[in-house]
């Protein structure tokens, strides 16, 4: 270590420098190891209130498919077809650690086309080494709109408090 109070700031100076290429909060980050499309396996609603029938949200959609596309230049994008509707496409970023994988609409209409989904505008997923092909949340919600999810099962239920539980496995990279 430098004595002299000019050598230690420098060598701090020269120290930082060579640190500040690390940009943990890098978006592109891991994006490439997590890059490809993904099927919504598991998209289940779980209402605390237990007299109240968990909302199988893949079954509201045809062929109960959804996927989430993510690129390695940090886009994303989700589509899905609710039964007896349109095509919807959702876009928006991706951002990647060794750990999570988060994705995050990208406008107000895309944000109303993950409600649909009931998802929250910004969606993190937990990567697991063991499995790099899974991607899987656990988020507790509150105030969900049921009632718009589905109008006959759930009548009266515009506030509801519960944990969607959202399982997504690679189907092609």
């Amino acid at each position: 270590m430098p004595t002299c109070p000019r050598c230690a700031l420098l060598a701090l100076l020269l120290a930082l420098v060579a640190f500040s290429g690390c940009d943990t909060n890098n978006p592109g980050s891991g994006l490439e190891e997590v890059a490809g499309t993904y099927a919504a396996t598991t998209l289940l609603f779980d209402v605390e209130a237990e007299e109240v029938t968990d909302a199988d949200v893949l079954g509201k959609l045809r062929n109960r498919r959804a996927t989430v596309e993510i690129f390695a230049d940090g886009q994303m994008t989700i589509s899905f077809e609710p039964l007896g509707g349109q095509r919807q496409l959702v876009t928006g970023s991706a951002r990647a650690s060794s750990r999570t994988v988060t994705i995050s609409a990208r406008t107000d209409t895309d944000e109303e086309r993950m409600a649909l989904l009931l998802l929250p505008p910004e969606v993190s997923f937990s990567r697991d080494e063991l499995a790099p092909n899974e991607l899987m949340a656990s988020l507790l919600l509150v105030n969900v709109d049921l009632e718009a999810f589905d109008p006959a099962a759930y009548t009266g239920l515009q506030s509801v408090r519960g944990r969607l539980e959202v399982e997504l496995e690679r189907v092609d990279d």
